[in-house]
């Protein structure tokens, strides 16, 4: 069996250098609930051709399946098993079938609790499977056959060596209570017993990490023919070699000692350059080893029952010790189309290599050699060289020069894969790119993308002033009822962006998204928080709640919001029609509505809405509280969450990782920000909920629910959602009012 790179070594040559320096770039920020940015929805249906909307910012294993959907058509992909074939094998099942049979024999626990993962050193955070399913696997099976054929004092003794074996599953080399190998048999020992017991002697110095001992112990049984577990040990001195030069520790210490030493920078790269050059050698050395006993093991028929066993671990070596070869070996695979990714677990082992290879942001690896060879690969790299988000790796500020390249291809091809890759990148509508706009609209809304065209048609015709024209496509498109949720919100999110008043707007502000446990979660995006919350009056909010087209979960929180909102900006005509308003939509609250209308001083009114606060949650922000939990009574409430700020501070993450587009359609800007500046006046949630209870303190010095509110303050000002920054000072005149 030879290994064929398919030319693609070549290619890479200049990139497979080890960068030590090179970390992958992480990002902190949240992520968006209603649109899934990096991957499909629907995985499933995406794979079978039912693409939705295709983004930029996906990753390169869905942009592959675009790609390949789009050019072969949904039939060629919708009748494929397409599971991804990762390591299905059931870890946990495996381990615990082994304790239930040796269960059977011994009866108590192991004296150490066996578990499958381990640390790597004392001085690492790293941990790795040390003991696999396999291990567990074939120990249950031999159990099972000694059982069988040999008496009960010989099965314990045989157990008795596997419970040593398997205490070195967790344990960390160099640390106390170092377990003891199993000692060989005597010679006159049965000859099966003693090949186990060899057997057990080898796996546990493998498990204990020591590997070079344990590969030549292996090497050793796999030379015996008639030893029972010939098979396992030929396959067992690849895998120790193998994990021998994956843990190098030798290399992880010197580079963390380096990278954390004061040198000079030039200097410490030179050092961290000379040490990766001999890690690399030692990866290079282990896997020219393991590939050339690999391969003479392949060609012995002795060992058949083995071999998918070694090609599977030859692969995984190839992608560990040699990955930019492995890259290589799996994108070779990846450009036969008609070939299902699936299998063997292609697609994905080479999305994961891409990850630790190419991840690295700007400038990153030199990959012309493969957007030279590849068309897949090029289409990847030029849909994701207009990425939407800077922190991302695959971010290049290219995006003009791959619009321009997508727009070349689909005129010299005339392919609607490109033409699909041209939308997607496309900025606004110009004069070069105005044909393949054109050629998107004609597009058979039945053909593989098309509500990506669509999408993407309206979004530059709105960046181009075509605001008519989006709106029609948007509108078609979500009369077309998406499949997925992403889809949909995204129609949504850019259908608000367009709309000419708020009425128009309002039909489309509530979305929603599946949470933990499939949970449904219907909410407003970054966008209707902006707009409800910062950029209407309240009289326009009133308005909204009363609109027809409003959402019934919208109108219920807008009015409720409007009655607290005008109550503290002490518009109390407003208030009075808020909260009628409210009373027909929100039943929950019918009880403290009315007893708000039938008050007639400001501060009684002020009482009422503090009460709601505290009872129900309220807040004068829309959909501060989640739907499911809105205008209901809780049991302990602070009124702390009904408000941090007016204004957009601390949302500029959610904002930005929502791409939100702002919308300006209020009837009053100036009366808008009088009032914003006049409700900023009143601090947060928690200080205004200080000052009114004690004021009502100071009028109402008898109440017997004094002491309950106070520690509803203290509770209030010591949030961390929404800090109060006098919140010291708030604690002890609520502790003298206690003590009065």
């Amino acid at each position: 069996m030879r290994l064929d790179s398919r030319g693609l070594l070549a290619l890479l040559a200049a990139a497979a250098t080890f960068s030590a320096a090179a970390q992958p770039f992480t990002v902190g920020d949240p992520m968006d609930p209603f649109v899934s940015r990096g991957r499909p929805d629907d995985a499933e249906r995406f794979a079978k051709g039912d693409l939705g909307i295709v983004l930029t910012s996906y990753a390169r294993a869905p942009l592959y399946e675009a790609f390949r959907a789009l050019s072969l058509g949904r039939a060629a992909v919708a009748g494929e098993d397409h599971k991804w074939q990762r390591n299905a094998r059931d870890q946990e099942g495996a381990l615990a079938a082994w304790l239930e049979a040796r269960k059977a024999i011994k009866g108590e626990a192991p004296r150490r609790e066996i578990d499958l993962y381990r640390l790597q050193a004392q001085d690492s955070l790293g941990s790795f499977i040390n003991c696999t399913p396999g291990a567990f696997e074939l120990a249950t099976q031999t159990l099972a056959d000694l059982k069988r054929d040999v008496g009960a004092r010989e099965v314990r003794q045989w157990l008795d060596a596997q419970d040593s074996v398997f205490e070195f599953c967790t344990h960390v080399p160099g640390t106390p209570g170092t377990p003891t190998v199993p000692a060989p048999l005597d010679a006159g020992a049965p000859a099966r017993l003693r090949q186990l017991r060899q057997y057990q002697e080898a796996a546990a110095q493998f498990y204990g990490g020591q590997y070079t001992q344990a590969q030549a112990a292996f090497a050793q049984i796999a030379d015996v023919k008639d030893h029972p577990l010939r098979g396992w040990a030929a396959l067992a001195s690849l895998r120790a070699t193998l994990r021998d030069a994956s843990l190098d520790m030798v290399w992880e210490r010197r580079f963390g000692e380096l990278n954390r030493g004061s040198m000079p920078a030039a200097e410490k790269q030179a050092a961290i350059s000379a040490a990766a050059k001999v890690h690399n050698e030692r990866r290079r050395a282990a896997m020219t080893a393991i590939e050339t006993r690999a391969v003479a093991m392949l060609d012995n028929p002795d060992l058949a029952a083995m071999h998918p066993a070694i090609r599977a671990l030859l692969r995984q070596a190839v992608s560990m010790l040699d990955p930019w070869r492995a890259y290589g070996l799996y994108g070779a695979e990846l450009e036969k189309l008609d070939r299902n990714p699936y299998t063997h677990g292609v697609l994905s082992n080479w999305e994961d290599l891409g990850d630790r290879l190419l991840d690295f942001g700007p400038p990153g690896p030199d990959v012309t050699p493969l957007r030279q060879r590849a068309v897949y690969f090029d289409w990847i790299r030029t849909v994701q060289g207009c990425v939407d988000n800077p922190a991302s790796p695959n971010f290049t500020g290219r995006c003009d020069e791959e619009h321009a390249h997508a727009l070349d291809e689909w005129k010299r091809t005339g392919a609607h894969v490109w033409l699909v890759a041209t939308l997607v990148t496309a900025a606004k509508v110009t004069a070069a790119n105005i044909g393949a706009v054109e050629a998107a609209l004609r597009a058979d809304d039945n053909a593989v993308g098309w509500l990506t065209l669509r999408y993407h048609a309206a979004r530059v015709m709105r960046e181009s002033g075509r605001l008519d024209s989006a709106r029609a496509l948007v509108d078609g498109a979500l009369a077309s009822a998406p499949k997925d949720r992403s889809s949909a919100n995204l129609l949504k999110q850019l259908r608000v962006a367009l709309s000419p008043d708020l009425a128009a707007a309002a039909p489309h502000l509530v979305r929603s998204y599946k949470a933990a446990r499939s949970v449904n979660v219907v909410d407003i995006g970054a966008d209707g928080d902006e707009l409800l919350n910062r950029r209407l009056t309240v009289k326009d909010m009133l308005a909204l709640a009363q609109a027809p087209a409003t959402p019934v979960p919208l109108q219920r929180q807008l009015a409720v919001a409007a009655w607290f909102r005008a109550d503290l900006l002490d518009q109390f005509d407003t208030a009075d029609q808020a909260a009628r308003v409210a009373l027909g939509v929100v039943p929950t609250l019918r009880g403290i509505l009315e007893a708000y209308l039938g008050k007639t001083a400001p501060e009684d009114k002020h009482d009422v809405v503090l009460v709601a606060a505290v009872r129900a949650g309220v807040s004068p922000l829309a959909f501060r509280a989640p739907l499911a939990q809105f205008a209901l009574a809780r049991r302990q409430g602070t009124a702390g969450d009904a408000w941090c700020s007016f204004d957009a501070r601390g949302l500029e993450k959610v904002q930005r990782v929502q791409r939100l587009i702002p919308v300006a359609l209020g009837s009053d800007p100036a009366r808008r920000d009088a009032e914003l500046a006049q409700l900023a006046k009143l601090g947060s949630g928690p200080q205004w909920f200080a000052r009114q209870s004690f004021d009502y303190a100071r009028r109402h010095p008898d109440d017997p629910n004094l002491a309950s509110l106070m520690k509803l303050v203290a509770q209030s000002t010591a949030t961390e959602a929404c800090p109060h920054p006098e919140a010291a000072a708030v604690k002890r005149d609520v502790e003298r009012l206690v003590a009065k």
